[in-house]
């Protein structure tokens, strides 16, 4: 599982909560790129809505004129009737999302590091101070190990210490070097790199689910419309806070599925 998978399975996932609306005139053709909304100050730019099977990306808003793409996510172009209710999905920021990741991960695996990732640096004769590079500081990694490259000396260690943001050799060879540093998972990297936790990414992204509503409830305004959405659509009244308690649940079942797992997996070994 990779973040980007890991962030769609998130998003599919809380559509149950979404801002409603309904059309205030009919969309007549499956090729119109506009259509008037009724309170169009819940349409925001990038986010996206659903019209009964159909989804659409909104690219602009201009009071109540709402100019979209159609047949967004695959979805087929249709004609919707006058007063057709509007699903307006929550609009959660990658960057917001892989904290949460960041966070479910770090929860339920806080002592899992990556380990013996290598960042090379030129050592400058005379020089005794580098700057630790951005690789290991942006991936809040601890520099374990700093050995030499020179092919007679390969291996060998250097003394250093660090202070702040920089390296301190105790002597400064004509040289490159290697440095060795862990990290906690999951490190910053592409979309499309694996999170590398143990073989658990329903549990992972129950944990993440957790985490974002409850970032929302930290939120007093996304709470209050997220909670009013739902009092609209739900006699009952479905409030935020049951959801994550429900999710909470299902994130220990499937910590204690995993568990009674493993440890049957041992008993063979």
């Amino acid at each position: 599982m990779n973040r980007a998978e890991c962030r769609a399975e998130l998003r599919k996932r809380m559509r149950d909560w979404y801002t409603p609306d309904v059309l205030a005139a009919a969309i007549v053709s499956t090729a119109a790129t506009t259509f008037a909304a009724t309170l169009g100050e819940y349409y925001k730019k990038g986010r996206v809505i659903g019209i009964e099977d159909e989804e659409m990306l909104v690219r602009d808003v201009a009071t109540n004129t709402v100019t979209v793409v159609r047949g967004w996510h695959g979805t087929t172009p249709a004609t919707h009737v006058i007063n057709t209710p509007v699903r307006i999905f929550n609009f959660f920021s990658d960057a917001e999302l892989n904290s949460y990741i960041n966070r479910a991960v770090k929860s339920l695996w806080p002592d899992v590091y990556g380990r013996d990732v290598d960042e090379q640096i030129t050592l400058v004769s005379g020089t005794y101070k580098y700057e630790v590079p951005a690789e290991i500081t942006d991936a809040l990694g601890v520099i374990t190990d700093i050995e030499r490259l020179t092919d007679d000396e390969r291996g060998i260690p250097l003394p250093f210490e660090v202070w702040g943001e920089y390296i301190y050799f105790k002597y400064a060879p004509d040289a490159g070097a290697r440095i060795k540093y862990i990290y906690p998972f999951p490190v910053p990297a592409a979309d499309d790199d694996d999170i590398a936790t143990p073989d658990a990414s329903e549990l992972v992204i129950l944990e993440a689910q957790v985490s974002t509503w409850e970032a929302v409830m930290c939120d007093r305004d996304k709470y209050e419309r997220y909670v009013t959405s739902q009092w609209a659509d739900n006699a009952s009244g479905y409030e935020i806070e049951s959801h994550v308690s429900s999710l909470k649940e299902s994130a220990l079942d499937e910590r204690d599925r995993l568990r009674m797992a493993r440890q049957s997996a041992w008993r063979w070994v």
